[in-house]
């Protein structure tokens, strides 16, 4: 959480610096939520817990599950040209996944498959581009979101859940896009709807794989 927060104060300082040194009008804050859906679905060798008797089991598997979860978050935006700017900030990620559908290669009796719910803290660094000057504009971004891993719990049944360790310090890169539309309200206040697509880079090795997030980003800008 310091690495989060040192990184948002850098960035923060650099936008606040050229806010100070340019014209006006150049400098947004705003907050930012949205709903999240999230779906993957991927194939590999994997060690899996064997709950009931301690121990791993090598299996392959192949496993394919959804969640639901929200964004929330804080952006500074600063704009280079009338058209282009950049953005950053911070955002709370939180996510809860269905009970996966999986096949593996020899049978499992008791499962460590279930629920799973999980928070991370994401910084994104993002370009955004604005189409034209009128009140309602299209409104594009792209960039990458740099994701902070915290621990994730597994829902085992009977309302226990045991805590996974899974990288908690390790930083994910996430590459980025949302295509939508801004609206200017008054010369200070302005409303972004994006429906933006996050896709998770494998961390590690698979035979097939594919993890991806989609959401309806929501932004209220104020202009200074």
């Amino acid at each position: 959480m310091k690495t989060v927060f040192g990184i948002v104060v850098m960035y923060g300082c650099v936008l606040l610096s050229a806010h100070g040194g340019f014209a006006q009008g150049k400098f947004s804050l705003s907050i930012s939520g949205a709903p999240t859906y999230s779906y993957s679905k991927t194939k590999q060798s994997v060690l899996i817990p064997d709950i009931g008797k301690g121990g791993f089991i090598p299996v392959d598997l192949a496993s394919r599950s959804t969640g639901r979860g929200y964004t929330i978050g804080l952006l500074g935006r600063y704009a280079l040209q009338p058209k282009w700017s950049v953005s950053t900030g911070i955002w709370m990620s939180y996510n809860q996944t269905d009970v996966p559908t999986f096949e593996t290669s020899m049978p499992v009796d008791h499962s460590p498959f279930g629920r799973t719910r999980s928070r991370h803290y994401q910084v994104p660094i993002l370009v955004n581009f604005q189409s034209s000057a009128r009140r309602l504009s299209p409104y594009f971004s792209v960039g990458t979101l740099f994701s902070f891993r915290s621990p994730t719990y597994l829902n085992i049944g009977n309302d226990q859940e045991i805590r996974l360790e899974t990288d908690k310090h390790r930083v994910t890169v996430v590459p980025t896009v949302g295509v939508g539309a801004i609206y200017r309200m008054s010369n200070h206040l302005s409303l972004s709807v994006q429906p933006t697509f996050n896709y998770y880079l494998p961390q590690g090795t698979y035979s097939s794989y594919f993890s991806g997030r989609a959401s309806l980003q929501t932004q209220l800008f104020y202009t200074f």
